[in-house]
């Protein structure tokens, strides 16, 4: 809606003068006078007083509104890929207008080159999921109509720059001057930003804005994905598939084997192969580094006994905390060194948290998991495609919060909605209703291990 209001103003302004001899009043009527506005407005739920920001004001402008959008397309670009602030923001090595190519539309692969700022210092091509797409190619039209209103400016001498010349954060203005210089967004300093985040964060809005924040904001989000509401929400907003997708980068099989199967990764050079394994090793290191954050948390909870958790690798933590408890230096220590202790072993045997949506894996990266209900002996890996609330049940490294617990509760509703609508004699019917009362009977037993209310629902499961 903000693009084709843009769009529309600058139709009306094109065929009445040249922006650069509009007088400020002549902007002012023909924007109130618009039908994108008055869009704008109902979608907003508050009015908008003009195309400026007003300093006597407190209503919303178009300027401000353009720099709430920008503000969230980049939030969801470096989020969502991980990336540093400069390396989506900079008006020199940032995206612009070339950055997003299409790799297979048909499919709809796409990729994206993003400048690496901490080690290759140059361009690398990664893949990039449904929503990053979407927030370039509403950028990519902010940047074609901010192309526009500078040549209305600038007259017909004005020559148009290059797609890779041009920041996809230089904000469209209505009244540009031939001599004013390009505004552009600095997601650090603009007040549009900071708005963003106080509405998102409430209370810890004010938070200064770091190179690394992104980075770390997707690490957060891929961890505690399933076990948090409002993270829950954010990452079924942002997409589960575009989370998904940048941790394909991160943990599958590729860096650990070196081998390469795509033609991509086949295509690069061995410098730029060697940095994009450098970026990677840097977004896992920042992913362990949570899942430490995490384990840590729930190992003092253990030690504390104030755990409320189902599943087995609860025993395998108490059972460790027994072994280190016979060491006289770690009896001595307080609660918390001792879950920073005895994280500190679990992280050397290789325990980690991989998040699902019914349950945690903490199986270990660096040993045989043998014992691990996934396990596949044929090809001596974990064969996590399989896993699952029955499959995982009752594997020793499985961890089910009453986050997950939810989340079980809700897949059961959803089944039992679609076996209502399925013919009571198909192969779906009767394999979903198997599927239903498995799905019961654990959601019935992890309730009654963290003595959660049952509810009638379940009681006879």
């Amino acid at each position: 809606m903000l693009v084709e209001t843009f769009t529309e103003l600058r139709d009306q302004m094109a065929s009445q003068m040249a922006i650069c001899e509009m007088t400020p009043e002549l902007r002012h009527r023909i924007f109130l006078g618009s039908k994108g506005r008055k869009r704008l407005e109902e979608i907003l739920g508050e009015a908008l007083v003009g195309i400026a920001r007003n300093a006597t004001s407190e209503n919303k402008t178009l300027r401000e509104v353009t720099g709430a959008v920008m503000s969230a397309c980049f939030s969801i670009i470096a989020i969502l890929n991980a990336r540093r602030k400069d390396e989506i923001q900079h008006r020199a090595l940032g995206l612009n207008r070339a950055s997003l190519a299409p790799v297979d539309q048909g499919l709809a692969l796409y990729q994206c080159r993003f400048y690496i700022e901490k080690t290759h210092k140059g361009y690398l091509s990664f893949y990039v999921g449904h929503g990053t797409v979407q927030a370039i190619e509403l950028l990519n039209r902010l940047s074609d109509l901010t192309q526009d209103f500078v040549a209305m400016a600038k007259g017909p001498s004005y020559s148009p720059l290059e797609p890779a010349q041009r920041s996809l954060f230089q904000i469209p203005l209505l009244h540009f001057r031939a001599t004013d210089k390009p505004a552009y967004l600095k997601f650090s300093t603009t007040e549009a930003a900071a708005d963003l985040l106080r509405a998102a964060l409430g209370d810890h809005g004010d938070v200064r804005v770091s190179a690394h924040m992104f980075r770390r904001a997707y690490a957060l989000i891929f961890i505690y994905r399933y076990e948090h509401g409002d993270l829950m929400a954010l990452s079924q907003q942002l997409g589960h598939f575009d989370l998904e997708m940048t941790r394909h980068y991160v943990t599958d099989g590729l860096l650990q084997t070196g081998s390469v199967t795509s033609g991509s990764f086949a295509q690069r050079s061995p410098d730029e192969f060697e940095s994009w394994q450098e970026e990677i090793a840097d977004l896992r290191k920042e992913i362990h580094t949570v899942s430490m954050e995490r384990l840590e948390a729930l190992v003092g909870e253990v030690i504390d006994g104030k755990e409320n958790y189902s599943g087995i690798f609860v025993n395998l933590v108490k059972r460790f905390h027994q072994i280190h408890g016979r060491s006289i230096k770690y009896k001595a220590m307080g609660p918390e060194d001792q879950a920073r202790a005895l994280t500190k072993s679990l992280d050397e045997r290789g325990h980690a948290f991989v998040p699902n949506r019914h349950g945690s894996c903490l199986a270990s990266s660096t040993r045989r998991n043998i014992r691990a209900a996934c396990y596949s002996r044929a090809e001596g890996v974990l064969d996590r495609a399989e896993a699952s609330a029955h499959v995982c049940g009752g594997c020793p490294y499985h961890l089910v919060s009453q986050a997950h617990v939810r989340n079980l509760e809700s897949d059961a509703l959803g089944l039992e909605l679609s076996l209502a609508v399925a013919p009571k004699e198909s192969v779906v019917h009767m394999v979903g209703t198997a599927k239903l009362k498995n799905l019961r009977r654990w959601i019935h037993l992890h309730k009654e291990r963290m003595g959660m209310n049952m509810g009638q629902a379940y009681a006879a499961a």
